[in-house]
């Protein structure tokens, strides 16, 4: 993972092709650490937005709509930030990497074999091309 840099950090919201706001926390709980995580929102025009054009209308009933979308969008990816960071709260067991490691092995070989298959039935078929008799 890169370095933080706290000058991305949060989401940047777009608006008619301008930059309303940069650095928010919309759809960042404040218990999610938003460390190494940027993003960049882009509504419609026809979104509401401050008298000043600097921010969207947070007292308007779509910006809760948003919210909750960004919100479910950004979970899994800040779950996932922090298990790669080890900042994860769940230890995972030896007995899980294990099985894990299994499974990732028998799908590889599984998707290997696929494409050794394919490409075998792909060779017989450029092989056994059949000829039309010419009148």
């Amino acid at each position: 993972l890169k370095a933080p840099n706290p000058t991305l950090e949060g989401v940047s919201i777009y608006w008619a092709q301008r930059k309303l706001k940069s650095r928010t926390r919309i759809g960042i709980s404040p218990s999610m650490p938003v460390s190494r995580l940027y993003g960049q929102l882009f509504v419609d025009i026809d979104f509401p937005v401050n008298v000043h054009k600097t921010d969207i209308d947070r007292n308007d009933p779509s910006f809760f709509d948003i919210e909750k979308q960004v919100m479910k969008l950004v979970k899994p990816v800040v779950n996932i930030a922090e298990r790669i960071s080890g900042g994860s709260r769940r230890k995972i067991s030896p007995t899980v990497k294990k099985l894990t490691h299994i499974h990732e092995k028998l799908l590889t070989d599984a998707i290997n074999q696929r494409m050794i298959s394919e490409s075998m039935i792909e060779s017989l078929d450029d092989r056994l091309v059949i000829k039309r008799p010419s009148l």
